[in-house]
């Protein structure tokens, strides 16, 4: 039985974690675990090395963050021993071990997850599976998803996970597979086709989205409705956004989604002050409004953006904004991004940079 200290022991460093590795208390080789995921390039191999020791710990909560710090460093060596906790009994061991592998990419792994995908017995699971695949093998991620969104049995949360992974790899009848869900009685199923549609430029779900962002099932539901309308180039939204950016009952955060649709369309009042919203002292309306110039793919917007996510903005809008100028897929974004990247090196936000640089050039010539 794992023992418990209160207060809680606050996570070690490096030296403290590899020393706690082989503690009695279960709480100190827990701790020891996620602070080896914390390590530095210089012990990175020290930490492998005892993450090793972990993965086998008799307490499950201790083998979990072994699992979850391994998938942090990026730890190959350790990949035969946790492809073994996939036929684990339990599930957030079975959890664990799938977003280690899908970071791996081994597409040897592959038909072994989609076997997960669609028949493990805990929908969380399936649903991590599914995003597994997605990072390592297209082709079985795009079958398992297809198979998932065709059968009615398929769980609410498996269906849209499905929907989203399928969506940005999208091929030949996978848009007419995903359209035929916008009739879906589940709400939350049908708003995540529209939103998926959206998200590749087809405007067939204007008014799943539409009714969602008026009446949701939720806000994370008006969320992803208003998100998905700032992809959609289209007269209709355009339209809509003109008659609701000024209603007095729409929220702020609201009113600057439509705000940002009406400056795409070319008006220079919505431009001003989406502008206004994304240089002004509130951080979190500035990131919001930031994410939406980049959801609306505005060119008058890149400059903005790369400033602030060299931050020249404050540190508290770097990441925020280097996501909003991946969201773009503009092509001047991707001569930002490579400004980005060459500041940010060496830096905290290095990795987040070059990964955005390395998904912009793969963007399909416009």
């Amino acid at each position: 039985m794992a023992q418990f200290d209160w207060p809680p022991r606050p996570i070690p460093g490096i030296d403290a974690a590899l020393r706690d590795v082989t503690s009695k208390k279960a709480t100190f080789r827990r701790n020891a675990a996620i602070a080896l995921g914390t390590a530095g390039q210089d012990r990175r191999e020290e930490a492998i090395r005892a993450l090793g020791r972990l993965i086998d710990d008799a307490d499950r909560e201790v083998r979990i963050e072994a699992v979850y710090a391994a998938t942090t460093l990026a730890a190959a060596a350790l990949a035969p021993r946790i492809r073994e906790i996939l036929s684990s009994e339990d599930p957030d061991l079975r959890a664990a071990s799938l977003e280690f592998l899908g970071r791996q990419g081994d597409r040897s792994d592959a038909e072994r997850i989609s076997r997960l995908a669609e028949a493990d017995q805990e929908p969380s699971t399936r649903c991590i599976a599914i995003e597994a695949l997605a990072e390592m093998d297209q082709g079985a991620c795009r079958a398992a998803c297809r198979r998932v969104i065709g059968d009615s049995r398929s769980g609410e949360d498996e269906t849209r996970t499905a929907i989203a992974a399928l969506g940005p790899m999208a091929e030949g009848d996978d848009v007419a597979a995903i359209t035929g869900l916008l009739g879906d009685p589940r709400r939350r199923v049908s708003i995540q086709a529209a939103s998926a549609l959206a998200d590749i430029g087809d405007a067939a779900g204007i008014d799943v989205l539409w009714r969602a962002s008026t009446n949701p099932p939720d806000d994370d539901a008006r969320i992803a409705a208003l998100e998905a309308l700032c992809r959609i180039r289209d007269d209709r939204v355009d339209s809509l956004a003109r008659s609701r950016h000024g209603r007095i009952f729409a929220g702020r955060d609201e009113r600057l989604y439509w705000t940002g649709i009406l400056a795409r369309s070319g008006n220079a009042d919505a431009l001003r002050r989406l502008k206004e919203a994304a240089t002004g002292r509130d951080t979190r309306l500035a990131a919001l409004a930031l994410r939406i110039s980049g959801l609306c793919a505005m060119k008058d917007m890149i400059a903005i953006l790369e400033n602030a996510a060299c931050g020249r903005a404050g540190e508290d809008l770097v990441t925020e904004s280097i996501e909003a100028l991946a969201l773009t897929r503009r092509p001047e974004a991707v001569g930002a991004l490579e400004r980005v990247s060459a500041a940010a090196s060496g830096g905290p936000h290095a990795g987040h940079a070059e990964a955005a640089l390395e998904e912009a050039r793969r963007w399909p010539a416009s």
